[in-house]
């Protein structure tokens, strides 16, 4: 969760008030105000407002979302000796129409990102 952490260099009963309003918890140890980042625009508004600019110092705390990179690539569709065949075996991510297209024959080469690899679980098939 995104949060917002008030420091207040001095002591300012109008703008603590408001605090406590939108629900904003004090943490003793830190001598800091914690509040969700959704309130963050209007207590900016309410330290001009105040004029406490220089009497305030805020950290805002927003989480950090990794994304697996995918990699990018091009789907070369080879036939079989005969023309009837062709092997398609991997988990990509394309447009409907280029795949319909690459099946077709229409197009030989797709654009496409690489999805990342999912193991499976549960019983393996077919040994014994």
């Amino acid at each position: 969760m995104s949060e917002v952490k008030i420091r207040l260099k001095e002591y300012h009963k109008d703008f603590i008030n408001y605090l406590k309003s939108i629900n904003a918890k004090y943490d003793s140890l830190t001598n800091t105000w914690i509040l969700d980042y959704s309130n963050f625009e209007e207590v900016k508004n309410k330290i001009k407002e105040f004029n406490l600019d220089s009497k305030v110092e805020i950290s805002v705390k927003v989480p950090v979302v990794k994304k697996e990179k995918s990699q990018e690539g091009k789907i070369v569709m080879r036939l079989s000796r005969d023309g009837r065949y062709a092997l398609l075996s991997i988990n990509l991510l394309a447009f409907k129409e280029d795949i319909k297209s690459l099946i077709s024959g229409k197009k030989k080469i797709v654009r496409f990102r690489v999805l990342p690899y999912r193991r499976k679980t549960g019983s393996s098939k077919g040994k014994t």
